[in-house]
């Protein structure tokens, strides 16, 4: 958590009980401690707040770059598909890979060093109901138990994307031990969460701009109408508009 976050819990916290207690404002005193808890959860909710951890939501492009990140893999059926639709619009990506998925299918996770892309680490058990309020040792765990699967298979890892992109109040000190930098998103694709093909083609083309970060999904989560699909639409109306898709450097 960043300083600047934890005084402006400290003043409204601190302004609030100073109203009950002492000026009688019970009102207004319990609407300033409660307003630090609902700050609070903002930042642990919403994708792009910084006040638990720096998150890149976008990088600087040379030209009309874009940079194409995928969730939740890998997936026996759609990884191969995907990667061969990278291949043939040359395009390349980060795949933020589930420990656990990686540990079902390393030969997957080979695959794709293989072919150029990059690994990030999504956590081992993608641990939705709870990561925002996980203990320090359940961060750490999940961490660590996905980095090893990953390094196994040869990867260096460098970035780091939370479930949902909800983080976590010891997450910041916990990716800095690891030298993993936090990578949300600029552009929600809206294809994990029950949107038409259409609907997912038309969000990408009508807001990418050049230093985009793409959020896409991989798995049997997804509706079959849109997989796959939908990374060869986009891929394609992205080759028309003159973007590619690279891996970008990050300072």
């Amino acid at each position: 958590m960043k300083w600047w976050l934890i005084a402006v819990l400290f003043i409204s916290k601190g302004s609030g009980i100073g109203m009950i207690a002492f000026a009688d404002q019970m009102l207004l005193g319990w609407s300033l401690f409660i307003l630090g808890s609902l700050v609070l959860l903002w930042h642990h909710f919403a994708p792009g707040a910084q006040g638990l951890c720096d998150v890149v939501n976008s990088f600087v492009p040379d030209g009309r770059q874009v940079w194409l990140t995928i969730d939740d893999g890998p997936d026996c059926d759609d990884t191969p598909k995907i990667l061969d639709l990278l291949d043939q619009f040359g395009a390349k990506a980060t795949f933020f890979m589930i420990g656990e998925r990686a540990e079902r299918y390393p030969e997957l996770v080979r695959e794709v060093l293989a072919r150029g892309h990059e690994l990030g680490c999504h956590t081992f058990s993608h641990p939705l109901a709870y990561f925002w309020c996980a203990r320090r040792a359940q961060v750490c765990r999940e961490l660590d138990d996905n980095l090893a699967v990953l390094h196994a298979a040869g990867a260096k890892v460098r970035c780091f994307r939370s479930p949902a992109g909800i983080r976590n109040v010891f997450l910041r000190r916990c990716l800095k031990e690891r030298h993993l930098d936090c990578i949300g998103w600029s552009l929600r694709s809206g294809d994990a969460i029950g949107g038409s093909l259409e609907s997912v083609v038309q969000k990408v083309r009508a807001k990418v701009r050049p230093g985009s970060i793409i959020l896409m999904h991989e798995g049997k989560t997804m509706s079959p109408s849109i997989r796959v699909e939908a990374f060869r639409r986009v891929l394609m109306d992205l080759r028309l508009q003159g973007f590619s898709c690279i891996v970008p450097t990050l300072k």
